[in-house]
C-alpha cells in the first residue's frame, strides 16, 4: 500500500522535475489533501469519495494561489520559498490542536468505503491503491504524449 501511495507522490514530483524546477513542497500538498480528506470523513461525516474530492480540491486551490505567485520565482528564490512553505505547513500541524491532533495526529478515522465495499484491511485497501498507482502512470504517460506535455519538456 505504501509503495502505491508513494508511486503516485512521485509521479506528482516527476511533473514538477520535466519543467527543471525543484519543490520542497510537494509533500505539503499531499499532506493538505489528506487532512482535508480526514477533517471531512470525520467532522462532516461526508462519504469517501466525497471527502477525497474534497481533498483534491483544496489541494489544487492552495497550489494554484501559491503557483501564481512564486512561480515568477528562479532558481534558488522557487526552492527557498518552497521549503518555506512545505515547513510553515508541517509547523501549522504540530500546532493545530484540536483540527490536526497536533504531533499525535487525528484518531479515530473511520474506514473507507468505496461502492458500499468497506476498505477496513491492508488486502481490500491495497486494491483500491493498487489501482490509484496504475491511474496515475497511464494519466502521466498520457499527459507527457500531449502538447501540453511537450510544453513541460520545452519550460525545463
Amino acid at each position: 500500500v505504501l509503495i502505491c501511495i508513494n508511486i503516485v507522490f512521485v509521479n506528482g514530483l516527476s511533473v514538477i522535475s520535466r519543467t527543471g524546477q525543484l519543490s520542497f513542497c510537494h509533500a505539503a500538498f499531499m499532506g493538505m489533501g489528506a487532512f482535508t480528506a480526514v477533517v471531512c470523513s470525520t467532522r462532516l461525516h461526508t462519504p469517501f469519495p466525497v471527502s477525497v474530492l474534497a481533498g483534491v480540491g483544496v489541494s489544487v486551490l492552495v497550489a494554484w494561489l501559491l503557483g501564481a505567485v512564486i512561480l515568477r520565482l528562479q532558481g534558488v528564490y522557487f526552492v527557498l520559498v518552497t521549503f518555506c512553505f512545505g515547513e510553515l505547513f508541517r509547523l501549522v500541524l504540530l500546532e493545530g490542536g484540536s483540527l490536526t491532533g497536533g504531533a499525535n495526529g487525528i484518531a479515530n478515522i473511520p474506514p473507507a468505503s468505496v461502492f458500499g465495499i468497506a476498505l477496513d484491511s491492508k488486502l481490500s485497501f491495497y486494491g483500491l491503491a493498487a489501482a490509484s498507482a496504475f491511474a496515475s502512470i497511464v494519466l502521466l504517460i498520457a499527459l507527457f504524449k500531449t502538447p501540453r506535455g511537450h510544453e513541460l519538456d520545452a519550460v525545463g
